[in-house]
């Protein structure tokens, strides 16, 4: 395992698969098992999971409890981190974990007396995890594409990717915000894309429990090729075909 600043990865290092808002353990195996089938056909080695890797909710109660009588706590959530990612390091070379709002919240349940960095050692497992590096900033770069897991939060998918594209003068995805979306700057030439997540939210009772205004959140990944094209996949029959995506 290895601490480093500001992820910066390189041409050499794609194309990459990326994704965040994982929110294990109440993730979305088919979506997971997807990625990793495309990633292992087109003989892709480096992964980016850009935040919310860990649902915070198994700590709710900061005991390691179940928050409620549904909720996944304790040595079983800790057990489903470690096999995800025990996955990822048999699919990819390297993987880049960037964290979110919900890995953090974990380091302040423990009273931010440990590092996120090293928390996350906590949930690597044994074999491959030389192939994991983390990071304490919530974005890095692909490429040419800025990736982040920012503070804001936006009803419209693309209100933040589009601001940060006017800031940053760059292509950027943002996530955390569970919605798919895309819309350009001012001149019409750069891209400040909405990517959906890789959670299942039929499994998270906080959020059935109650009714939202926010638009419904989708499911989706990207690669980011060595030409900085970027490829989506979004759980959604009339943009994807999983048929020949998988084929």
């Amino acid at each position: 395992l290895t601490y480093t600043d500001h992820f910066r990865i390189g041409a050499d290092e794609l194309p990459a698969l990326v994704m965040a808002d994982n929110h294990i353990p109440f993730h979305h195996a088919d979506m997971h098992e997807r990625a990793m089938e495309i990633a292992e056909n087109r003989g892709i080695k480096t992964l980016v999971v850009c935040g919310d890797l860990v649902d915070n909710h198994f700590l709710a109660s900061k005991t390691g409890k179940p928050a409620s009588e549904s909720d996944v706590g304790g040595d079983e959530a800790y057990e489903r981190v470690e096999a995800v990612l025990g996955e990822f390091v048999k699919v990819f070379r390297r993987v880049y974990y960037v964290p979110g709002n919900h890995d953090a919240w974990i380091s302040r349940v423990l009273d931010a007396t440990i590092k996120f960095e090293r928390l996350a050692r906590m949930f690597m497992p044994q074999a491959g995890a030389q192939r994991i590096k983390v990071s304490r900033f919530h974005y890095c770069d692909v490429g040419e594409w800025r990736l982040t897991h920012p503070k804001n939060y936006g009803q419209r998918s693309t209100t933040v990717p589009l601001r940060l594209v006017e800031k940053k003068g760059r292509p950027v995805i943002v996530f955390h915000q569970h919605t798919s979306g895309l819309e350009f700057d001012r001149g019409g030439t750069i891209p400040g894309v909405a990517m959906g997540g890789m959670m299942d939210p039929s499994k998270m009772l906080y959020i059935q429990e109650k009714d939202s205004t926010n638009p419904a959140w989708q499911n989706e990944f990207g690669i980011i090729g060595k030409d900085n094209i970027l490829e989506r996949f979004i759980d959604n029959r009339y943009l994807t075909d999983w048929k020949e995506a998988l084929a």
